[in-house]
């Protein structure tokens, strides 16, 4: 099947599945676990609160299939406890966890973290957290796959690898990172966004 069918039914899947979950019109707090489906179009699930996650994460989705996965969060949200049923649900499988993700990013951060990850072996990615956390773990992916510098990867279509898998629990409400491929990391040191 050429990949433009795939793409062109996954995004009409995807599409359907959005507004069949109602989240457009939704007012309560969801937290929505997106699993990566042929490296663009998410999966997506839904529920509340840390028992839901605890249940869900590590034996529901991808990463049932991984023994060894970095956690990406950042300190705000490992400080309030919301990445504990992220940790509780994976076990010794969260062989690396990473909270040193700051807002918007950060490149060098995230390479050091893909050297980590490369280092501990690492074949599946949970990020935990706002856009920020799942941008910088996309980044981390990218780099893995690829071996190459986010400023090498910039721009569109770049990044020609399949990526490890990624599930994002987003803890926020925004720009909805968790839902695309595409993600914005600054690079402090030249003061640019690097979009990939």
């Amino acid at each position: 099947v050429p990949r433009a069918v795939v793409y062109a039914l996954g995004l009409a899947a995807f599409a359907v599945g959005y507004l069949g979950l109602g989240l457009v019109d939704s007012a309560g707090p969801l937290v929505f676990v997106l699993v990566a489906v042929y490296g663009l179009f998410p999966a997506l699930t839904d529920g509340v609160g840390k028992a839901w996650i605890s249940a869900t994460v590590g034996d529901k989705t991808l990463l049932k299939k991984h023994e060894r996965v970095l956690v990406v969060t950042d300190a705000t949200v490992k400080k309030a406890g919301l990445v504990d049923g992220v940790l509780a649900s994976l076990g010794a499988r969260a062989v690396l966890v990473d909270d040193g993700c700051v807002a918007d990013g950060d490149t060098a951060h995230v390479e050091a973290l893909a050297a980590r990850a490369k280092e501990a072996g690492v074949t599946a990615l949970c990020a935990v957290g706002g856009g920020s956390v799942m941008d910088s773990a996309k980044g981390v992916g990218a780099v893995l796959a690829t071996g190459k510098t986010l400023h090498e990867l910039e721009g569109v279509a770049k990044v020609r690898a399949r990526l490890l898998p990624l599930v994002c629990v987003p803890t926020t409400a925004g720009t909805g990172s968790e839902a695309t491929q595409f993600a914005v990391i600054k690079d402090q040191a030249a003061r640019e966004k690097r979009i990939l």
